[in-house]
């Protein structure tokens, strides 16, 4: 009966091992398959990560190539004496933040220069800068670089040595006193330069050259000493229409000591030192004459 029953039951017991053991395959080989998963899962994600630290890397490299770049640009400029404001010149827009008086000094050495080349006082000029542009920061000058209200159309433009390029205009409206006193609101053309060094000049260029018919407006400016008396001939060649501007002007240059920017006169190029030296040397010769005989 026993045997009966063994071998009755055998081929249960051998099927249960079976499937027993298939089980244990099947999770054994589940196990394996989810280990090989993760290390490839594990591989990609290093891939990965590796990549982006070479990009990283690269991007960092690229960014300290190009500000290496610019700084050895801008190194070079400086070691050359140039820089950006140097090439494009003088913007009135750095004196916007500037007080009266630190804008007083650092233009300064400019209208000491311009009056070396065209024999105008400085501190007159200065003055005239001051009063008409409100030391740089009026509305004309912020957007056009013109600090003396200079207009497009100014004695018929046939004078020489403008440094404006004859189009680049301004449009504002102005206030104008009238011969009776009272004043009047017209909208006028004005220039615009690329720096205040060229509206420096063409200032000067304008003074020098205006003519009034054939005669020059403000003849007796160019080499004039006495800052009071070439205030009188600006006023007198109609430069300006109010009737304080001479007073004005002089207060300007009084307040803030401006004869100091004024170029010794051995520096400025008139025509009476021309004649003094030819006087010398003539004197000289008629000497040596004298002597020889």
């Amino acid at each position: 009966m026993k045997k009966a029953v063994m071998t009755f039951m055998l081929p249960f017991l051998l099927l249960g091992m079976l499937v027993e053991m298939s089980c244990a395959k099947g999770v054994a080989i589940q196990s394996v398959c989810s280990y090989y998963d993760e290390e490839r899962l594990k591989a990609k994600t290093e891939k990965v990560q590796e990549s982006l630290k070479s990009g990283l890397l690269l991007l960092r490299k690229k960014g300290r190539n190009t500000t290496s770049k610019k700084k050895k640009g801008v190194l070079s400029k400086k070691a050359e004496g140039i820089s950006d404001s140097a090439t494009q010149g003088t913007q009135a827009s750095d004196f916007l933040e500037l007080s009266a008086e630190d804008v007083v000094k650092n233009i300064g050495a400019l209208f000491t220069a311009d009056q070396k080349k065209t024999g105008i006082l400085a501190s007159v000029s200065m003055a005239q800068f001051i009063l008409e542009s409100g030391y740089g920061k009026s509305e004309l000058a912020q957007n056009a670089n013109n600090l003396f209200g200079m207009k497009c159309s100014l004695s018929g433009n046939d004078w020489v040595g403008s440094t404006w390029d004859g189009t680049n205009k301004y449009i504002k409206k102005t206030r104008e006193q009238n011969a009776d006193g009272s004043y009047e609101i017209i909208t006028a053309d004005f220039r615009k330069y690329l720096c205040i060094e060229d509206s420096i000049a063409d200032h000067s260029a304008y003074l020098l050259g205006a003519k009034n018919g054939n005669e020059l407006r403000y003849a007796g400016l160019k080499g004039c000493t006495d800052y009071k008396k070439a205030i009188q001939i600006i006023k007198d060649g109609g430069y300006a229409t109010a009737f304080s501007y001479v007073q004005e002007l002089c207060s300007i240059i009084e307040r803030y000591n401006l004869t100091q920017f004024d170029a010794e006169q051995d520096s400025m190029p008139t025509k009476s030192k021309k004649n003094k030296n030819k006087r010398k040397k003539t004197k000289t010769s008629k000497k040596k004459k004298i002597t020889k005989n």
